[in-house]
Order: structure tokens, then sequence, then C-alpha cells
């Protein structure tokens, strides 16, 4: 059953009368930006890759890149470290304030969750990178990560 709008517009039931209709993208181009986009500015996230459609290999839809894709997609995460927390991992908020602490950094960096026993380390300079890189530890209050 159809419902008319404010401006006059028939809308079958079930559906919102904001959506767009058949799923259409009504932002054109000009979409929003994301948040990592405009924290980090264009240079190490925004990697363009042409749309491929999924092929087959043995039996499942997989998508396969070129090698300069995938050496694109690699600079992104070159300076990122995961660690891994065995028994218990803090909260976020307090993993920071504690390796803020201990571990004194030319330029800042992100710590952010990745899963339930692990974090990523998303270093900006390369010496600190590299400082932090060949350890094979850490305690972060009180629980050992592996790196």
């Amino acid at each position: 059953m159809a419902t008319p709008t404010a401006s006059g517009q028939q809308v079958a039931s079930g559906e919102h009368q904001n959506d767009p209709p058949n799923g259409e993208n009504t932002m054109g181009d000009a979409a929003k930006p994301t948040y990592t986009y405009l924290v980090t500015g264009p240079s190490r996230y925004l990697i363009r890759l042409e749309y491929r459609s999924p092929e087959m290999y043995k039996g499942i839809p997989a998508v396969f890149f070129m090698e300069h894709e995938e050496e694109e997609m690699a600079k992104v995460c070159r300076m990122v470290v995961i660690g891994k927390f065995s028994h218990r991992k803090p909260l976020l908020d307090d993993i920071r304030r504690d390796f803020s602490a201990r571990f004194p950094m030319r330029r800042p960096m992100k710590i952010g969750h990745y899963d339930v026993k692990h974090v990523f380390i998303d270093f900006t300079d390369e010496e600190d990178f590299k400082g932090y890189y060949f350890r094979d530890k850490a305690t972060i209050l009180g629980s050992p990560m592996r790196l």
C-alpha cells in the first residue's frame, strides 16, 4: 500500500521516505569524507583501485590484485605493529595512557583495537617505529604483550 509524503510523492509501505529509490546513490561523487581521511589527510590512506568483479578460485569467490596494487596497499601498513595480550587486555584508553608514559615518541602514534586479544600500534615517525619494532614484548599495566 502506498502512502503520500509531505511533497505529495507516493511511498510504498515499508520504505523509508528518505531512502533513495532502488538503492541509488543520491550523493553523487561528492560523498562525505571518512573520519580516517579527515584525521590523516589524503596522502596515507587514500588508495584508488579499479573495480574488478570477483573471480572463482577453488570454488570460492576471490579478487586478485596486481603487484603494483599490492605494493600501494602495503605502504599504508608499513609502520604498524600488532601487539597480542595473551591473558588479559587492559582497556584501550589505559593502554594508550601507559604506552605514552613509558615510551616517549617524537611524533604522535595511534593505538587501536584489532580484536579481543590484539591491538595495533600505528607509528608516524620511522625512528619511533624502529625503536619499538625490534622488541619482543612489552608490559602494559602489568599485562604482557607480545609484538
